[in-house]
């Protein structure tokens, strides 16, 4: 089946024979359509069918003269009446044979063959009405069908009949008389008859019994109907109905199998393994319609012309023959190449459309984008012109045409929006720090699409720096943290092995200066050790807050009494302010106590001596603040935020004993604790700022059901 497909030969091979098989079933299932509309197949005779009354016209009450069948020369008289030729050329085109049960003829119009199929059989009976003695008929269909009572209309009013009363009571009514007088006989009879026969107009019909009948075949004269006239046509239709029937289903089933075939079948090739494009299916779609279309309607105007044309009928039957076969092989190659098309994902690439797009993005992609919007502007208006001209002279077409190109500018311009915001979304979410975003330029035009790429690799380069700047801080990280484990030891050592000599006799004031020198700086390195692992604890996340109620006014005066030696030694004043007496906040007290260490420690360090350092505690709304102000000993020629960064002090010279840690790890603590800390620079005067939230009943709920938790 697959070669098959691939086939050439055999696809044009069943092509030829579809073109037969599918304009014969359309012809079998029109004709059986029209034959349906007759009534042709519930029907064993012609006679009962619609077609009999378009083949025979002819009165059947003539028939119902008695002195046709009594006197010769009406018999005569109504032979020439209906006549098949006349002088005048006209006559009667269907013969009447009226003959006796028996089949002996007593009146024919003339002689000539009858067509058997295109004939009405009919049954005239005839009776005397009693008493008066008038000769009365009625036609029934069908021969050998006498009417058994025959009406007729009785002038007098009186109850005319020749049946006994008896008998039609019983066989009409079903009433048995065996036991009724003869007056309720003739009451009862009259009572049913009356309702049975008496119209509303008062006027009485009565009937009688035939006395005998003929059998009458009207049929139309073989000799009068034309070959391939309408009439034959009909008659022929009929003779063959259940053939044509028959015939519409096959074939409509072997042309439904043959073109599901090609079809499927279509736009495969002997050197592929799937549809691909023939040379017919690469004609823009449009130039193909117009063209399949013009090729159709050529030969839909060749076979009206055959079929009306007034020439030799066998030529212009073998003409239009040729042109239904021409036009049933256009209209399959035009249906399979349509096939074979969207088949293909990228079908429209082949479209007049498309290709208009594609040249509009080509001007797009080498103009500036001012132009390009111009000339869409100046297309745009163009065409509405183009379909206002044609609505002056055809209005709904212009009309429809007006509203179906801005409807599909509309959608246009709303598709190329929802595009711009996703992009613009997108910009948006990276500038928030957002990098898992990605823009999705299926279907953008080029410039959009160039736009969303641009974004996305935005997205990409910001995740890789960021990824790559996580990793270079893990490192650090790391690296700090096995430095300041391995430092450890050897520090140990050398601050023991110090305070061995410290404790030994020694003379010589400058070995003694030394030991003191190597006794502060060995505290120094400690200090700095430990300062780095609390900062590489900070930022890992390994650091445990157990918060609960801390009063930081008590806090803060704790700490500046711890801090009173190293302010005499620093020459600097504390000046403490507590502003309010509940200034309980939700923290860690120990994470607290080292926040204001640093503070204070980096006042002592820093500030100018003789200075005063304020620090102020008060509440504002929600929050409890603790603010430090101090004089800088040095040039503050940096900014806060810069200040606030590792390894980073105010003393451009270095001079003094900090390592640039303190405001680092003293901002990540109180972070971590859900506060914020905060640092100002007014020329000299430095000025560090610690928020934290009030402490509330929904705190302490917290700080007495949750285990204390690494951060």
């Amino acid at each position: 089946m697959k070669e098959l497909r691939k086939n050439s030969s055999a696809k044009l091979l069943i092509a030829l024979f579809l073109a037969v098989t599918l304009p014969l079933s359309i012809a079998c299932g029109y004709i059986t359509y029209c034959l349906s509309g007759y009534g042709v197949y519930s029907a064993d005779d012609m006679s009962e069918t619609g077609m009999i009354d378009q083949l025979i016209d002819f009165d059947e009450s003539v028939l119902k003269n008695e002195k046709l069948y009594t006197d010769a020369s009406y018999s005569y008289e109504f032979s020439r009446q209906f006549a098949r030729v006349k002088e005048d050329g006209s006559g009667c085109n269907v013969v009447v044979t009226v003959e006796r049960p028996d089949g002996e003829l007593i009146l024919r119009n003339y002689n000539s063959q009858a067509n058997e199929t295109a004939a009405r059989r009919l049954t005239l009976s005839y009776g005397r009405t009693p008493g008066v003695g008038i000769w009365i008929s009625s036609i029934t269909q069908g021969h050998d069908s006498p009417q058994q009572l025959i009406p007729f209309e009785d002038g007098s009013g009186n109850f005319v009949n020749n049946i006994g009363f008896s008998y039609w009571l019983l066989k009409e009514k079903g009433i048995d008389t065996l036991d009724m007088s003869t007056g309720e006989i003739f009451n009862k009879y009259g009572d049913e008859y009356y309702q049975e026969y008496v119209e509303d107009n008062g006027s009485v019909t009565s009937y009688t019994r035939y006395s005998g009948y003929y059998n009458v075949t009207i049929s139309r004269a073989q000799d009068s109907i034309e070959f391939l006239s309408r009439d034959y046509l009909l008659i022929k239709g009929f003779e063959l109905r259940w053939a044509v029937l028959i015939c519409a289903i096959l074939m409509g089933l072997i042309s439904a199998l043959l073109l599901a075939f090609l079809m499927w079948s279509a736009g495969w090739r002997k050197d592929s393994d799937g549809p691909v494009y023939g040379k017919a299916e690469k004609i823009p779609l449009g130039l193909f319609a117009l063209a399949a279309g013009a090729l159709l309607m050529a030969a839909a105007f060749g076979m009206t012309a055959a079929w009306k044309a007034a020439d030799i009928a066998f030529i212009n039957l073998i003409l239009h023959l040729i042109s239904v076969y021409l036009f049933s092989l256009m209209l399959i190659g035009t249906v399979v190449s349509l096939t074979a098309r969207f088949k293909n994902k990228d079908w429209y690439r082949y479209t007049l459309i498309h290709g208009a797009y594609r040249l509009v993005e080509w001007l797009r992609s080498n103009i500036s984008d001012v132009l390009s919007v111009m000339l869409c502007c100046v297309g745009w208006l163009a065409l509405n012109v183009v379909f206002a001209v044609t609505a002056i002279n055809n209005e709904r077409l212009g009309i429809a045409l007006l509203i179906a190109f801005n409807l599909g500018v509309i959608i246009h311009i709303i598709i190329l929006a929802a595009q711009w915001q996703n992009i613009r979304k997108a910009a948006e979410s990276i500038a928030a720090g957002d990098t898992d975003v990605n823009v999705r330029t299926k279907g953008m035009p080029r410039s959009l699409k160039a736009h969303g790429e641009n974004v996305n690799r935005i997205s990409e380069g910001v995740a890789q720096a960021v990824e790559k700047q996580l990793t270079s801080e893990r490192m650090k990280t790391d690296l700090i943290t096995n430095v300041t484990h391995d430092l450890k030891t050897p520090l140990t050592s050398i601050i023991n092995y110090v305070d061995l000599l410290k404790n030994q006799p020694i003379e010589n004031e400058t070995a003694q200066e030394y030991i003191n020198t190597l006794d502060r700086q060995a505290v120094r390195l400690g200090r700095l050790i430990e300062d780095l692992v609390e900062a590489s604890k900070i930022t890992s996340g390994n650091i445990a807050v157990r918060a609960s109620k801390v009063d930081i006014g008590e806090l803060i005066e704790q700490a500046v009494s711890e801090y009173e030696l190293r302010f005499e030694q620093s020459k600097l004043e504390p000046v403490l302010t507590i502003k309010d007496d509940d200034l309980a906040v939700f923290a860690d007290g120990r994470l607290m106590w080292r926040v204001f260490d640093n503070l204070l420690s980096n006042a002592c360090k820093y500030a100018l001596c003789g200075s005063r350092l304020y620090i102020d505690a008060y509440r504002n709304e929600d929050n409890v603040v603790v603010m430090f102000r101090n004089i800088s000993a040095s040039q503050l020629n940096i900014p806060a935020d810069e200040l606030m960064e590792r390894f980073v002090r105010g003393d451009s010279s270095r001079t003094t004993r900090g390592n640039g840690l303190g405001l680092s790890i003293a901002k990540s603590l109180v972070e971590i604790q859900g506060g914020m800390f905060k640092l100002d620079i007014d020329g000299d005067l430095f000025k560090a700022s610690v928020v934290l939230p009030v402490y509330t009943e929904t705190d302490g709920e917290q700080s007495g059901e949750h285990q204390p938790e690494d951060i």
